[in-house]
């Protein structure tokens, strides 16, 4: 390397490197001297990267946008020159702890959270955030398909030098990346060979199968990994993918922060720092009966249950019913549902429709009155549907439905002895205080609405409002607001 006034490419003169200054060239974006400057490349990327996440997180995307801006906007800063440049595990590591730390520290990732629910696909209960080091694997693999399958002489001559390289370079990147995954792959003389199947299409094709098996063993291996996680996970293997709708709804990322890591149960009840020999007891601040754990402050106190937990029932149950409302005229379009206050026997009826709220009836073949929370009745299709609530714990979600169905079978029956020609349906409504029942309520929502579309907003929405309310409640307790008697 010798210095120089100048050297001409395309008739022009650009400005030589200096050896004694450690000057370099960016081509593409990337330091190069004599090889590529990786460390360079590096530190620019992590500064880069810490600069754009503090830029982000000081707008007020609700979390889905924020963490879909950081996928496009900071993701690629780091894999861009993964293309060409290799990065350590360390290097990766550090790169995704730069996101993470700038998350804690404006509190839209708890310093508890498990990245398995930091990188998981939203449906499949995660946050959706894209892992450096998920992106690096994939751009490893893909490099290797494209230039096994390239038909550019030039590229092709690059690929035949990888082959020749100690350990195969890319090449063996690729193989150990499928391997971690549980995927085996193969690269041959111009074809691929993926889990014994031979793929011999053109490259977009053949990267498009090869893509989709990568991402798709790598869900699994992480969910399998998170299952393993037994105090973090616990609520996780006991819902059906239906209970995560509530990610594709409207919330803040601190919300959905501090809902994570109630649903993971990190959170510094008394149980939580007993089992780590911080207290001497275990038990409930406030009926001193139970352990207190996330489940039963969220729907196991009996000092909760006729204030914090009625509130969030009527919450969630007037979403439903305002919805029912606005589609038979019993109020106008622009009523939201928060605003509302109906008084205990509200009744709203036009005539098309009628709508009561929380009345009690009076059984003629019984002494035992009924008060169902909501009874809808559409007079044109000649149907009433007698809507109970409750959001329980977690394991005793199918219990609750089953006692609805047992506790409204005679007031259905002499329903249907009164009203003669109508059709009477028992409908409960049981979302779990930490989001589960999902796929059960569903079923029972669409007795009542026939879109689809709609019922599953509105049950997100409902599923929504139950999880922010029942964080609400555990920081209420935690930070003595609410307090024994």
């Amino acid at each position: 390397m010798i210095k120089g006034e100048g050297l001409p490419v395309l008739q022009e003169r650009m400005k030589t490197m200096d050896p004694d200054e450690n000057d370099v060239y960016k081509f593409l974006g990337v330091e190069q001297a004599n090889g590529i400057k990786s460390k360079s490349v590096f530190e620019r990327v992590k500064d880069e990267i810490t600069d754009r996440m503090r830029m982000l997180t000081k707008t007020e995307l609700n979390d889905k946008n924020l963490i879909q801006a950081i996928n496009t906007k900071v993701v690629p800063v780091a894999a861009y020159p993964m293309n060409v440049c290799k990065f350590s595990k360390g290097e990766l590591k550090e790169l995704d702890q730069v996101v993470k730390r700038e998350l804690r520290e404006v509190n839209m990732l708890d310093r508890q959270s498990s990245d398995e629910r930091l990188y998981l696909e939203r449906k499949d209960g995660g946050r959706g955030l894209k892992s450096m080091r998920d992106v690096y694997k994939e751009t490893r693999v893909r490099v290797t398909c494209y230039m096994l399958k390239s038909e550019n002489p030039w590229i092709q001559s690059a690929w035949r030098r990888e082959l020749l390289k100690e350990g195969n370079a890319v090449v063996r990147e690729a193989i150990t990346v499928m391997e971690e995954v549980g995927k085996s792959i193969q690269f041959e003389e111009r074809n691929i060979r993926l889990e014994e199947e031979l793929i011999e299409t053109d490259w977009k094709s053949t990267w498009k199968k090869v893509k989709t098996t990568l991402k798709s063993s790598t869900t699994d291996k992480r969910v399998e990994d998170y299952k393993t996680k037994e105090q973090q996970s616990n609520i996780y293997r006991k819902q059906e993918k239906e209970c995560h709708i509530w990610l594709e709804e409207n919330i803040s990322p601190r919300k959905v922060a501090s809902i994570m890591a109630m649903l993971e149960q990190m959170v510094e009840t008394r149980a939580w720092k007993f089992t780590r020999g911080l207290i001497e007891c275990s038990k409930c601040r406030l009926c001193k009966e139970y352990n207190e754990t996330v489940e039963h402050l969220v729907a196991g106190c009996k000092h909760l249950a006729n204030s914090e937990y009625l509130s969030r029932h009527n919450r969630a149950l007037m979403i439903l019913a305002v919805e029912w409302a606005k589609e038979n005229e019993l109020v106008t379009k622009d009523v939201i549902w928060y605003k509302e206050r109906w008084e205990r026997g509200t009744m709203l009826e036009n005539d098309k429709a009628k709508l009561v709220w929380d009345f009690q009836f009076n059984l003629r073949k019984t002494t035992t009155s009924r008060r169902p929370d909501l009874i809808l009745e559409n007079k044109e299709q000649k149907k009433i549907w007698i809507c109970d609530m409750a959001c329980p714990q977690q394991q005793n979600i199918e219990i609750k439905v089953q006692e609805k169905y047992t506790k409204y079978r005679q007031l259905a029956f002499e329903m249907r002895e009164r009203r003669i020609g109508y059709e009477i349906f028992v409908v409960p409504l049981i979302i779990g205080a930490l989001g589960g029942g999902v796929r059960e309520i569903i079923r029972n929502a669409k007795k009542i609405f026939d879109n689809k579309e709609r019922v599953r907003k509105i049950v997100g929405e409902m599923q929504k409002t139950i999880l922010m309310d029942s964080e609400s409640i555990i920081r209420k307790v935690l930070s003595g607001l609410v307090q024994s008697e």
